[in-house]
């Protein structure tokens, strides 16, 4: 596997509060990706988005080198459910101990990568992508009240894109005691390219650029680049967090 990881402030924020976290993990043939895009006003996004996406990547690593550990789909849903839990209580207690930082939450969207196999967790709005053989798939599925609106047939992918309320989340990572998440799991191939982004591009760039990118652009830290130019040259109003894998 290839990596690259790019995080940028924008153009327009004056507080970067992305956050990614990449562990390789040679002894299980595998790799561990996170993104977390944090929300909550001065300090408190980029607080959380901090923490989550520790504390999720330092849970599952204690998981994958435990003596029990087995590499079954049960099981690692298991796994990535206690470290969704323990990232969502780190980031709830701190806000709740700091005034400064009450209602902080963040986003969080992770992908495990053994041997042929992907397993995706998601909470949020921030993505994780698939181009294989020139088809460019969404992995994930959004935790937002326009994805609300787009499943219940109300709204359509083009309606969302310009909707005043498409950034209103429906569940986040530490603004609830508990929270829920998406889990799901791929099998891989060569050649296939995995992006995990902020929504810093994804609401600056439409997939079909985003796709046309990553085809033409075959180095996967200038593809990287290549995405997080592509959102400032449109304004760059948020945020903008890319990972790259190529297998």
């Amino acid at each position: 596997m290839k990596t690259h990881a790019v995080t940028d402030i924008g153009l327009v924020r004056h507080e970067n509060q992305d956050a990614y976290k990449i562990l390789e993990l040679p002894e299980r043939n595998g790799l561990l990706a996170v993104v977390c895009d944090g929300m909550g006003g001065a300090a408190g996004g980029r607080v959380a988005s901090e923490l989550a996406a520790n504390a999720f990547a330092d849970a599952m690593q204690e998981f994958l080198f435990a003596p029990d550990f087995a590499e079954e789909e049960i099981s690692l849903h298991k796994n990535c459910s206690e470290a969704v839990y323990r990232a969502n209580r780190e980031v709830f207690d701190r806000s709740v101990i700091t005034p400064d930082l009450k209602g902080m939450g963040t986003t969080l969207t992770a992908a495990l990568l053994l041997g042929n196999r992907l397993y995706t967790a998601n909470v949020g709005d921030s993505r994780i992508y698939l181009l294989r053989d020139m088809k460019f798939t969404r992995l994930t599925h959004d935790d937002s009240y326009v994805q609300t609106l787009i499943d219940s047939g109300r709204l359509t992918e083009e309606e969302a894109e310009m909707h005043p309320r498409r950034n209103i989340l429906t569940r986040a990572v530490g603004t609830k005691p508990y929270t829920e998440f998406g889990f799901e799991s791929f099998s891989l191939c060569p050649g296939d390219r995995l992006l995990l982004t902020s929504d810093g591009l994804t609401t600056c760039v439409r997939e079909g650029e985003i796709a046309a990118l990553l085809t033409a652009v075959r180095k996967t830290d200038e593809a990287a680049n290549a995405l997080v130019a592509a959102a400032k040259s449109k304004g760059g109003p948020d945020n903008i967090t890319v990972v790259i894998i190529d297998i």
